[in-house]
């Protein structure tokens, strides 16, 4: 996701940060998969190869802003619920960790359209349900 965010001009090298991240996270994970540092270490170390290419380059990636929005803002959700859900035993039907699932892909759902390039069609999850509830003659 964030490799998508950098919005970088060359295949290779966004292909290199791909498989780099990919590898990454299978060295934390085999580490230890319950210990949760190897999973926020991985994604802010890309969130700071993130903020270092526009640094570098000196240019920040052009998104769209509403895109942008509800996707940071579902991944803040995310993260709570996923904090929330750490509480084994306040939460042992794993209903915080599910909400995390969902608030996740709402995210990525709205960060990969984030980056798409100005002028192209996007369209929102609440654009999703509305237009299924149009269609089923219960909004008018």
């Amino acid at each position: 996701l964030v490799v998508s965010l950098m919005a970088h001009p060359d295949p290779q090298t966004e292909a290199l940060f791909n498989y780099f991240g990919f590898f990454l996270g299978i060295i934390f994970q085999e580490k230890d998969p319950w210990d949760i540092r190897n999973t926020v270490y991985p994604v802010l170390i890309y969130i700071l190869i993130w903020i270092f290419s526009i640094l570098k380059r000196k240019k920040f990636p052009t998104y769209n802003k509403k895109m942008l929005a509800l996707g940071l803002l579902s991944m803040v959700l995310a993260c709570v619920f996923f904090w929330r859900g750490l509480d084994d035993r306040n939460d042992y039907y794993r209903f915080h960790h599910g909400l995390w699932h969902v608030f996740v892909v709402m995210g990525l759902f709205h960060l990969f359209q984030a980056s798409t390039p100005p002028g192209s069609v996007t369209f929102s999850i609440l654009d999703i349900v509305l237009l299924r509830f149009r269609k089923l003659s219960l909004i008018h």
